[in-house]
């Protein structure tokens, strides 16, 4: 690594960034280059950087850099340590650059065009806790990242893709942070590796995407999500979703199995969802139930209101033991799959489809009632129909 010289050795460059409207009266707009340079015990606080790009620079300090704004601003192979803002950020770039400890390092709200890429962030503790956040309180990407015990922030809008990440938290703004006013970020993640635990809960989401990636335990407990769920080509461990909200949740050719340190859970939990539709995914392991809960009638266990959801559907699918219980549905359809037991009981369905299913052991209509059913042949004693008005042939 070059030999950086402090900030305030740079003469014109350091007058520059302390004071672009001089520079702007001296040069106009044209680019300024900041390079080697270390940022520390000097501050820099409430102007707007425009135009400038820093080359293997180190930023280091509490409070010390604090610009209002930047637009068009680039960060090559830079280094970052300590408690810093970016303002509100327009086109602004982190290319091969680096941060370890706990940093706490935001761009303010409305920030957009935020990207970091190819860049390394490295914590010190698994405890989440102790770990930094970077991101941005607006809109922010992550491209060709690798992390390891740290949070991520995006609370108007957050994309990962081609990023490893190693036990890395995501924070959003809240309801207790902002009130109604909380910006519920849309969470976009593609063709990446999520290895540990990937920790969303409690996070308050607009929507939530998952393609093309690889999962070791995904955790959405209490999250809170006004939009869509939507997970495609998806292979990993766990998915642990007692979610609130999500309209409309599609799980579609995925294939989950236990990861190595992981009991094995699959749970999606939402008594909000309208739609729920399982297609072309394959689940197995493990010692717990994989747990649907779409519209659940709610029970003093899982204390869910109870919702109706107007469809439920699983097709094309392998799995284990499936609790599908306490639905309050209006459709549900379960075709062309292969379970070994599925508990649907407790439930209350306006229309029943079970059609073109392999099913090696039992199917519990436990206290169940259909308004009307389609049922493929069972064997004699598969199902168990106690309390519930299902004909079984």
């Amino acid at each position: 690594m070059r030999t950086r010289k402090h900030i305030r050795s740079l003469g014109k460059t350091f007058t520059y960034l302390k004071d672009p409207d001089f520079r702007k009266q001296e040069v106009g707009d044209v680019l300024l280059a900041v390079d080697d340079a270390e940022f520390s015990g000097e501050r820099f606080d409430g102007m707007t950087w425009r135009n400038v790009v820093f080359r293997n620079c180190s930023f280091i300090g509490a409070y010390d850099i604090g610009p209002r704004a930047m637009e068009n601003v680039v960060f090559q192979d830079c280094s970052f340590a300590g408690i810093l803002s970016y303002g509100v950020t327009n086109n602004v770039q982190f290319l091969r650059c680096r941060w370890t400890g706990a940093p706490v390092m935001f761009a303010e709200k409305e920030s957009k065009n935020t990207r970091f890429e190819s860049c390394a962030f490295e914590g010190t503790s698994p405890d989440r806790n102790q770990q930094g956040t970077v991101g941005s309180s607006g809109e922010v990407s992550f491209i060709n990242c690798k992390a390891k015990w740290i949070n991520w922030a995006g609370d108007a809008g957050l994309t990962i893709v081609e990023c490893e990440c190693d036990d890395v938290s995501v924070h959003t703004d809240s309801a207790a942070n902002s009130g109604d006013d909380s910006l519920s970020s849309a969470v976009l993640i593609e063709r990446s590796k999520l290895r540990g635990t990937f920790n969303l809960a409690a996070a308050d989401l607009q929507s939530l995407t998952i393609r093309d990636t690889v999962l070791d335990n995904l955790e959405l407990t209490n999250a809170t999500i006004k939009g869509d769920v939507l997970m495609e080509r998806v292979r990993g461990g766990s998915v642990n979703g007692w979610i609130r909200g999500a309209p409309r949740v599609t799980l579609r050719a995925s294939q989950f199995t236990p990861s190595p340190g992981f009991e094995f859970a699959f749970e999606l939990v939402s008594a909000d969802t309208q739609h729920a539709l399982i297609d072309s995914v394959q689940i197995s392991g493990g010692t717990k139930p994989i747990n649907f809960g779409f519209g659940a009638l709610g029970s003093d266990a899982r204390k869910v209101a109870p919702k109706l959801n107007r469809s439920f559907t699983i097709v094309n699918s392998r799995m284990g033991r499936v609790d599908a219980s306490y639905l309050n549905s209006a459709e549900v359809r379960l075709e062309r799959n292969t379970f070994d037991h599925l508990d649907l009981s407790n439930s209350r369905i306006a229309k029943l489809e079970l059609t073109g299913n392999t099913i090696a052991r039992s199917v519990d209509f436990t206290n169940t009632q259909a308004k009307e059913s389609k049922l493929q042949r069972l064997a004699k004693g598969q199902a168990k129909l106690e309390g519930s008005n299902i004909k079984a042939d």
